[in-house]
């Protein structure tokens, strides 16, 4: 039973492709899209899991605004991803880091209506082991 669990929870993993920063913030919207909490956690840096305390703690985070986004039938539509700042050109930022902006269309319901508004997200990325990592996000 173990090893099927663990097979179930890889093969929502397998296949991703995090080599490039574009990659990896679309795999973080795919996730958010699909309620996936496990897709939304192999997006994220050790330095963000650190940080928002651990493992469990960033798990419970991403479930409850997830959850959230059910409610409202959140979903987002990526227009897409450019480079809004190098590390070198932002002091204070950790060496590496680099700032993208994703333009989306963000579909929801409020009133019990549907609407579609344009947003835009800033995804702090970094590279980790060979793969691009998100170390932080906000809109």
């Amino acid at each position: 039973m173990a090893l099927l669990c663990c097979f179930l929870v890889l093969g929502c993993t397998i296949g991703v492709n995090l080599d490039t920063p574009e990659n990896t913030v679309n795999t973080w919207v795919r996730s958010y899209n699909d309620r996936d909490v496990e897709g939304i956690y192999i997006t994220l840096s050790r330095a963000y899991i650190m940080a928002n305390g651990g493992e469990e703690r960033v798990k419970s985070i991403i479930g409850t605004m997830l959850e959230e986004a059910e409610e409202s039938e959140i979903s987002f539509t990526v227009k897409g991803i450019g480079l809004l700042a190098l590390s070198t050109e932002q002091p204070g930022l950790s060496s590496g880091r680099t700032i993208y902006l994703a333009r989306m269309d963000r579909k929801f319901t409020e009133e019990g209506e549907k609407r579609v508004e344009e947003v835009f997200w800033n995804f702090a990325v970094v590279k980790e082991d060979d793969k691009y990592k998100i170390e932080d996000f906000w809109d």
